[in-house]
């Protein structure tokens, strides 16, 4: 049998001290990408929460000013639906947007606020012809 030398007899120091940093760096940035994902998944949970009830609130006023409620521009509106509470602004988009071939009272747009100053979704919608 013969001999093998120092270098062939298996990983040297150096080599092993230099797989345990890429490890080290590796399972740490996984779970500093795991975390940050949980995070925005949180994030995206209210965000998708605020946004439905934005829109059921929208729709709401919708289905009021059809049923003829007079939604008028300088409304100022609030409530609570499932515990968030919301405000909504109602004014001329003619005027607001200065959309003169319109006409005043043509379009009405609805700005919709939901959450506190931190986190804040705005919607804004459009309801034809309820002001006229």
């Amino acid at each position: 049998m013969s001999k093998r030398n120092s270098a062939e007899n298996g990983f040297s120091i150096i080599e092993a001290l230099v797989a345990a940093v890429i490890a080290a760096t590796a399972v740490t940035q996984f779970y500093a990408s795991l975390g940050t994902g949980i995070l925005l998944d949180a994030r995206t949970g209210k965000q998708s929460t605020q946004t439905l009830t934005a829109l059921s609130v929208l729709d709401t006023i919708r289905e009021e000013a059809a049923q003829g409620k007079r939604i008028l521009p300088g409304q100022n509106l609030s409530g609570e639906l499932n515990g968030i509470r919301w405000t909504a602004q109602i004014r001329d988009a003619a005027t607001e947007f200065t959309f003169d071939w319109l006409g005043p009272g043509a379009l009405t747009s609805v700005h919709i606020s939901i959450g506190g100053q931190e986190e804040n979704t705005i919607l804004t919608g459009y309801i034809p012809g309820v002001t006229r």
